[in-house]
């Protein structure tokens, strides 16, 4: 269901959201096992805008860079390259704008999928629910 990255002090699981994505209810079954909430709609709702801002930044770049083959075209023929000189401005600038939000996108993505294991041990002591993995081991 995921990966473990252990450090003495601090252990965290990050679930495989591939394995979420073709297996949310039973993702979901085993969070309400553990008496956690239920999480696939919030994980896959962000996934998926988080896949369709990464897309479109991924397209405006390949559009910049296609008009910027067209300025190199452009100036061979020696005609002026000023209006997609300020389309490809206008394409970095959507480029930008939507990579930095697809990164903070991702960044709360990550930190739903993250399950810090000590503070989840906590809660299954404080709940007295088995397998429970003792500090330290």
């Amino acid at each position: 269901m995921g990966f473990a990255t252990l450090n003495p002090s601090y252990i965290e699981v990050m679930h495989d959201i591939r394995w979420i994505r073709e297996n949310p209810e039973e993702f979901d079954r085993g969070l309400q096992r553990r008496g956690l909430p239920l999480q696939s709609g919030e994980i896959l709702g962000l996934d998926k805008e988080w896949r369709a801002l990464q897309t479109a930044a991924e397209e405006a770049q390949a559009a910049r860079n296609r008009l910027s083959r067209e300025v190199g075209a452009a100036k061979a023929r020696g005609e002026s390259a000023d209006e997609l000189l300020a389309r490809i401005a206008q394409s970095r600038d959507t480029e930008t704008e939507t990579a930095a939000k697809a990164t903070d996108l991702r960044k709360r993505l990550d930190a739903v999928m993250t399950t810090d294991l000590g503070n989840f041990n906590r809660m299954l002591r404080e709940r007295n629910i088995g397998n429970v993995v003792p500090p330290g081991q």
